[in-house]
């Protein structure tokens, strides 16, 4: 009887498990896996994952939740090369390309040193340049000019009025009347000639 128990629930869990399976096919957007909760003993019937996950001495096992991808497998051996194919046919020929445009003027280089001047001949010889001569002789001076004529003499003033006698006293001494003005100086005569300028003294030689 037990053992009828056990078996009933096994087929229980894998009936459970084939529709949940089936359901998930179906509807594979909407619930794309599906969460059991599977005994750890045998003869266990599995049951879905409830709210709080699974109970004790469940594993939890999702369904339909894509597996990790295995290790590489090793490198297959190269084949056979095969035959060359056949030459294709030789393409059309491209159309011209847009000629490019013309480069900028690059600067102009440096003026070359200038070349020498009169190469072999001769160099001109000058003549040095003689000492100054000495300074001239200062002229002789000029003769004095002649002395202008005297101016004429200034008139004489005239004679003062004799003074009346002092006294009935017959003897007495006339008195002399105030000296009279001093006539005009003379108008100077003209200055002399001016003397001639010395010559120049001879230059000096080379």
């Amino acid at each position: 009887m037990r053992t009828f128990k056990v078996l009933r629930r096994a087929c229980v869990a894998t009936c459970l498990a084939m529709s949940l399976l089936a359901s998930m096919a179906s509807v594979a957007s909407a619930a794309p896996t599906v969460s059991l909760c599977v005994p750890r003993g045998e003869y266990q019937a599995a049951i879905t994952s409830g709210r709080y996950g699974c109970p004790r001495h469940y594993v939890p096992v999702t369904l339909g939740a894509a597996g990790t991808e295995g290790k590489q497998g090793p490198k297959g051996e190269n084949g056979a090369t095969g035959p060359t194919g056949p030459t294709g046919p030789e393409g059309a020929t491209g159309a011209q390309g847009v000629t490019g445009a013309t480069g900028t003027t690059g600067p102009t280089g440096p003026t070359g040193a200038t070349g020498p001047t009169n190469v072999g001949a001769e160099p001109p010889i000058e003549a040095p340049t003689g000492p100054t001569g000495p300074a001239g002789p200062t002229g002789a001076t000029g003769a004095q000019g002649a002395t202008g004529p005297t101016g004429a003499q200034g008139i004489t003033g005239a004679t003062g009025a004799t003074g009346p006698s002092v006294g009935d006293n017959c003897c007495s001494a006339p008195v002399t009347g105030p000296t009279g003005p001093t006539g005009a100086t003379g108008p100077t005569g003209p200055s002399g000639a001016q003397g001639v300028t010395g010559a120049t003294g001879p230059e000096g030689g080379p």
